[in-house]
C-alpha cells in the first residue's frame, strides 16, 4: 500500500508484555520513514492485560542481553547509555502509547495499518481464538497487514486476507468492513456474559434456570426504576428498567465505563457522585440534573447507593435515576440523604483529584526511591564484576604464557624424536651391511639384535628371533 505523506500509520501490538516488540517495531519503521525522507506520522499502540509489564515497557530501560543482537548504529541511534542497561530514547518513546486493554472486553483499536500479534493466540481456546480474530479483522483496514506467531493463522478468516509471506505468517486484508464469519462481541450493557471474568466471580449461574431469570427480569423491569449496577471501578455490570436510554454509545471505540457512556452533560455530574459514594461508602443523591432523552428533556434524580455483594471481587454499586420530586411523591424521599449541591460536588471532586495526585506523588517518590538503591546495588555488583573480570584476565595471560612455554617444550621433544628416528635408522643399516657376525644381548642374556652375518653361525635361532619379533 502506498500512504500519502500527511497519512498517519497505525499499528497495534496487543500482549505487547515488557515492550521489546513495540519498540522493535517503531525502529523499523523510523528506518523506513527516513529513508524515504517521509515525516514521521506514527502512532503504536502497545497493550497488555498485565500492568506490571506495562509499566517495565513504559521506562524502556533494558539490560545489555536484551539488546545483544541490536546493531551498533541502531543502538547508537534509538537508545541511551545508562549505568545498569541500555534506555530507548525519546524519538522512539514518544511513537509508542503503552495501555492497559483486554482484547475481549475492551473494544479494538480501529483504522488500523498493521496489528502485530505474535504467540498470543496459541495460549487461548479456539473459541477465544475466534473472537480475537473477529476483532482484529475488524480494527484492520482494507490492505492493513496482519503479523502473527509462527504456529498461528487467520483460521475461518483465512479467505479475507491475502498471504505475503505463509512462512513468516504475514497476511494482508483484502476485504472490507465488519467480518461476516464471526459475530464481534463488544461489552456493553447487557453483553458481559460474552466476555471473560477475567478474575471477577460470574454475575449469574454458569447454568442458571432460564424461566426463574425471566421471572426475575420482568419483576425488575415492573418494580425497580431505571438503574444502574456499577463495579468501584466504574465498569458496567447490568442495567434495569429500561435505564438504556440513557446510554450513548460511541461510534469509535465504545467504552464499557459506565460514565464513558453516559450523555456529556451528565458526565460530570454522574461521575462525580459515583466518586463521593465510592469514597465514603455510603449513599449519595443529587437533584435536578437534566438530560435530553430523543428529544425530551427530563429532570432526574441521580442515587448512588452501595451494594453488599460478598462474592464479588469488586465492591458494587447501584445508580438510580429517578424522576425530580417536582413530578412525583415526595414522601417517598423522606428515608433517602439529602442531595449534594453543585458546589460540594465540585469541590468534592477537586479533593478527591488531590488526594489521587498525592498518592501518586508519593507513589513515584517511592519507586524513585527503591530505583536509587537498586541502582546502588547495581552499581556495586558492576564493580565486583569489573574486578572478577580483571582477575579472570590475569589468570589467562598466566595461561596463555604456559601454554606458550608446553608449546616450546613439544618442539623441542619432537625434534629429539627425530635425531632419534635418525640415529636407528642409520644403526639398522650398519647392521645389514657389515660382515660380522655380531649379538647384542641384555642383563638376561635375551637376543636383542644381530647382524645378518649371525644366520649362517645359528640359522634355526636367528629364524625362530625374526618370527617373534614379526
Amino acid at each position: 500500500m502506498r500512504y500519502p505523506p500527511e497519512e498517519d500509520v497505525r499499528v497495534w501490538v496487543p500482549g505487547c508484555a515488557t515492550g521489546e516488540e513495540a519498540y522493535s517495531l517503531t525502529i523499523l519503521f523510523l528506518d523506513g520513514l527516513n529513508a524515504r525522507d517521509r515525516p514521521i506520522n506514527l502512532k503504536v499502540f502497545a497493550t497488555d492485560v498485565h500492568r506490571r509489564s506495562l509499566e517495565v515497557a513504559g521506562q524502556g530501560l533494558y539490560g545489555e542481553e536484551s539488546v545483544a543482537d541490536v546493531g551498533p548504529e541502531r543502538l547508537r541511534r534509538y537508545f541511551v547509555k545508562r549505568p545498569n542497561g541500555y534506555q530507548v530514547s525519546q524519538d522512539v518513546r514518544q511513537l509508542i502509547v503503552f495501555a492497559p486493554h483486554n482484547v475481549f472486553r475492551d473494544a479494538p483499536f480501529t483504522k488500523l495499518d498493521l496489528i502485530s500479534c505474535r504467540n498470543l493466540l496459541i495460549y487461548f481456546q479456539p473459541h477465544a481464538q475466534r473472537a480475537a480474530q473477529s476483532l482484529f479483522h475488524f480494527g484492520l483496514k482494507a490492505g492493513g497487514i496482519l503479523f502473527l506467531g509462527s504456529s498461528e493463522s487467520p483460521g475461518a478468516l483465512t479467505a479475507d486476507y491475502e498471504p505475503i509471506d505463509e512462512h513468516y505468517r504475514i497476511y494482508k486484508k483484502i476485504t472490507d468492513g465488519r467480518t461476516t464469519h464471526e459475530t464481534i462481541k463488544l461489552p456493553l450493557i447487557r453483553d458481559f456474559a460474552t466476555v471473560p471474568n477475567q478474575g471477577r466471580q460470574p454475575l449469574r449461574p454458569s447454568v442458571p434456570d432460564t424461566q426463574l431469570l425471566a421471572t426475575y427480569d420482568r419483576l425488575l423491569d415492573r418494580f425497580m426504576p431505571p438503574s444502574f449496577l456499577v463495579d468501584e471501578e466504574r465498569d458496567l455490570l447490568d442495567v434495569f428498567a429500561g435505564a438504556e436510554r440513557y446510554l450513548r454509545v460511541k461510534g469509535r471505540r465504545p467504552s464499557h465505563g459506565f460514565v464513558e457512556l453516559l450523555p456529556e452533560t451528565a458526565k460530570a455530574v454522574v461521575g462525580g457522585v459515583l466518586q463521593r459514594a465510592i469514597s465514603d461508602w455510603a449513599p449519595v443523591r443529587y437533584s435536578g440534573l437534566d438530560v435530553n432523552v430523543d428529544g425530551v428533556l427530563e429532570r432526574l434524580d441521580i442515587l448512588i447507593e452501595p451494594v453488599n455483594n460478598p462474592r464479588a471481587l469488586k465492591r458494587q454499586l447501584l445508580v438510580r435515576f429517578e424522576p425530580a420530586p417536582d413530578s412525583v411523591n415526595t414522601e417517598s424521599r423522606r428515608d433517602q440523604p439529602p442531595p449534594i449541591s453543585g458546589e460540594n460536588l465540585a469541590a468534592e471532586r477537586v479533593r478527591s483529584l488531590e488526594a489521587e495526585l498525592s498518592h501518586s506523588r508519593e507513589n513515584l517518590q517511592a519507586s524513585i526511591e527503591e530505583l536509587q538503591a537498586s541502582n546502588e546495588e547495581l552499581q556495586a555488583t558492576n564493580e565486583e564484576l569489573v574486578a572478577s573480570n580483571e582477575e579472570l584476565q590475569s589468570t589467562n595471560e598466566e595461561l596463555h604464557s604456559v601454554n606458550e612455554e608446553l608449546y616450546t617444550v613439544n618442539a623441542e621433544y619432537q625434534k629429539k624424536i627425530f635425531e632419534l628416528e635418525e640415529l636407528n635408522t642409520d644403526f639398522r643399516h650398519l647392521l645389514d651391511a657389515t660382515d660380522v657376525g655380531i649379538l647384542f644381548l641384555d642383563a638376561n642374556l635375551r637376543v636383542r639384535k644381530f647382524t645378518s652375518k649371525i644366520s649362517d653361525i645359528f640359522p634355526a635361532a636367528a629364524s625362530r628371533h625374526r618370527a617373534q619379533n614379526q
